[in-house]
């Protein structure tokens, strides 16, 4: 027996029963008796068989902890879906991908791929673990080697899907229609760069006594960030996203050279690293004595005679480095690196075991491959940094490139100082933020189209909530930003199937962090960086039992501190432990925040019209709302004294995430503007990339002394 499927399946599907690949201006198809794709009754079972041993799995593992039970839960779910996918992608009708038709025949290749790139993994992992070879058996992991499947598996299924069926002919033609005259033209501009960066270098070097090499990457970005402005806005070769991508890796790269390794750099970067290394492992996790003093703070190991955090604490902004202070830390980290393991840890660590560590994944990708080509610990963790940079200015860009307007605002925003900073360290922040870009543009192209939105188009923007929202679950309100898709094209069924779809997503996501509030009994003891007096438990029953007293804390706290022109400067322009611009210079964080109102107003065309409504900005409003209160709230329970009037912990970069949904639905003005179309967008890059430059020059290039 076959069952129809109705609604919002896992994906979009054509009449035929071939799932759609990129295309958004299909409306969502309601299966009839006639027409649609068909689901047998056996995959119906074994999805749901899968998401029973889930259940199971999660009260079984909860003894580890609530956060491995929702792993648990939620792997089950995703397992279900591939199950659902993959007979959609290869025994229903054929379809076009990339790789050509696909059948049955391509189900097995597909298996045999991802078991192929789970063993070169899995072995991967081996050779560049210290104490570890892939040639002795005992020391390959089967339960690390099945997660690498299933994540090789996952990723062919999304290829499959979303990966156009004529990439190879659209590189191809770009190829032959302008590949050499884009190298061309960034081989002048990026030669030119270079050669006017060593000759300013070397002055500020001779007669600043400031570090030379540091130097030559502040100036090679600054100059290379202008020459790919004149060569987006002046010859027209490259896009806009493209030209802000180039400048987030050029910006952040600079960063990332001028200390290679160090923590207390920036926000919580020993936690960041201990998370994102033991990832990188996923199991019996191999540390060296350097390791462990990049992940615990002032820590000095055994042959090493200073610690990792450079003086940084407290923070002072006219603090220097000098040139051999730099090298002494690199040389003796490489050097205890060198030395080999003095700590394992065995087996999966509970830490790992938690739906938060996707954000973690860049940065683990670029540890491990640091690894498995023996490069200096040094080096490793430029890569780790790296990494997360890439996955940052990658997904800014296909933000960028999808929205069908505020194309201008969204790469303001994305090179806002205090997000690029935190890319080029370890930190999940980006991945909150970047992501955040990634919805907002699916749902905006959604809202635009004159089509109702296919269920290919609706997943792909679950998705992007779903992962970015796994390091920060407290934004789980953006996700009532799909309410704003019209669905008025859609059946009933389909309809109750999106907003059904939309709702258990964000019940996922609120139980990913409330179940550990309710399993400890209100959280415990809190976060022991809060200082006395913190107690979650206690904190939970107080606001519970004085509702009216704590919503007073939180008003005052919030109209007297949080939301206020310095707080957002300080969200723009700080740069944690080397300082905050805005502080030295007060009047910059009103300059900011005029310099993004301006933008939000001006970049304005026909779409922005389109995509503005009340009722619209009314919604966008609460959910913003409600998500500054979730913050508030979290970091009242784990980080304030028990019955404090103040809040404590909030950090003004956590209003990052929330820009962009305010900027495009409350504070979008419904008109078009007709005029500046060529200076608007130039002078505002400028503005972008001045102030950039402004922030890496005051707290860290200026500093960095021979």
């Amino acid at each position: 027996m076959r069952l129809k499927v109705r609604g919002i399946g896992v994906f979009a599907h054509r009449e035929d029963g071939c799932s759609t690949i990129f295309d958004s201006k299909m409306p969502m198809k309601v299966a009839d008796s006639e027409s649609g794709p068909s689901l047998p009754r056996v995959w119906v079972l074994i999805a749901l068989f899968t998401i029973l041993l889930g259940f199971a799995g999660a009260f079984f593992f909860l003894s580890r902890g609530a956060s491995v039970a929702m792993v648990v839960l939620i792997a089950s779910v995703v397992l279900a879906a591939a199950e659902l996918q993959t007979y959609f992608q290869f025994f229903c009708l054929p379809k076009p991908s990339f790789m050509g038709m696909t059948s049955r025949g391509s189900f097995w290749i597909a298996l045999s791929a991802s078991f192929f790139a789970a063993f070169l993994l899995e072995a991967g992992t081996l050779i560049g673990a210290p104490n570890s070879t892939p040639l002795e058996l005992g020391d390959w992991r089967a339960k690390r080697f099945f997660v690498f499947f299933m994540l090789s598996y996952l990723l062919i299924l999304f290829a499959l899907e979303y990966v156009p069926a004529d990439i190879s002919d659209r590189f191809k033609l770009y190829c032959h229609n302008r590949l050499r005259r884009t190298l061309f033209a960034f081989l002048v501009a990026y030669g030119s760069s270079f050669i006017l960066a060593l000759a300013v270098g070397f002055l500020f070097h001779r007669y600043c006594a400031l570090s030379f090499w540091p130097q030559l990457l502040f100036w090679f970005f600054l100059f290379a960030a202008v020459a790919t402005g004149a060569v987006h806005f002046g010859f027209k070769i490259i896009s806009l996203e493209f030209s802000v991508m180039l400048i987030l890796l050029l910006a952040g790269t600079s960063i990332i050279s001028a200390i290679p390794i160090s923590n207390l750099f920036s926000w919580d970067d020993e936690i960041h690293y201990s998370n994102a290394l033991h990832l990188s492992y996923f199991s019996d996790a191999e540390l060296t004595s350097s390791d462990l003093m990049l992940m615990h703070l002032f820590d000095v190991q055994g042959g090493h005679t200073v610690d990792a955090s450079m003086g940084r604490f407290p923070v002072d902004g006219s603090l220097t480095w000098r040139e051999d202070e730099i090298d002494l830390l690199t040389a003796e980290l490489d050097a205890g690196y060198g030395r080999g393991v003095v700590a394992t840890v065995e087996g999966i660590a509970s830490s790992t075991l938690s739906y938060s560590m996707l954000g973690y994944v860049p940065s683990a990708v670029g540890l491990w491959l640091g690894r498995l080509f023996h490069f200096p610990l040094s080096l490793t963790f430029m890569l780790g940094r790296f990494a997360n940079l890439l996955c940052y200015a990658t997904v800014c860009f296909f933000a960028i490139r999808i929205i069908p307007c505020k194309k201008l605002l969204m790469g303001v925003l994305a090179l806002m100082p205090t997000s690029v900073f935190m890319a080029a360290n370890f930190a999940y922040d980006p991945w909150v933020i970047s992501f955040g870009f990634l919805s907002v543009s699916l749902i905006v192209r959604s809202v635009d189209s004159s089509n109702p939105p296919t269920s290919h188009v609706v997943f792909a923007i679950l998705l992007s909530f779903f992962v970015g929202l796994a390091p920060k679950a407290v934004y789980f309100p953006l996700i009532g930003l799909m309410f704003l898709i019209p669905t008025k094209g859609l059946t009933p069924r389909a309809r109750r199937a999106f907003y059904s779809a939309v709702v258990v997503l964000g019940l996922v996501v609120v139980a990913s962090f409330l179940a550990p509030l309710v399993v400890s009994n209100g959280g415990g003891a809190g976060d022991i960086r809060g200082g006395e007096g913190v107690n979650s438990s206690a904190q939970v029953r107080y606001v519970l039992g004085n509702p009216v007293a704590y919503a007073s804390t939180m008003l005052k706290f919030l109209s007297t501190s949080y939301l206020t022109p310095a707080s957002f400067g300080a969200a723009t322009v700080q740069w944690a432990y080397l300082s905050d611009l805005s502080v030295a210079f007060p009047w910059l964080a009103n300059v900011v925040l005029i310099f993004v109102f301006c933008v939000a107003l001006l970049d304005s065309d026909a779409c922005s019209r389109k995509i503005f409504s009340v009722a619209g900005a009314v919604w966008a409003l609460f959910l913003v709302a409600i998500s500054l209160v979730g913050i508030c709230t979290a970091l009242y329970f784990s980080f304030t004294p028990v019955a404090l009037d103040w809040i404590n912990g909030v950090q003004s970069r956590y209003l990052l995430p929330l820009v962009l949904p305010l900027l495009v639905f409350v504070l979008n003005m419904p008109y078009v503007r007709r005029w500046g179309r060529r200076f608007v967008p130039v002078a505002v890059m400028v503005v972008s990339v001045s102030l950039l430059g402004f922030t890496s020059w005051m707290l860290l290039f200026s500093r960095l002394v021979v």
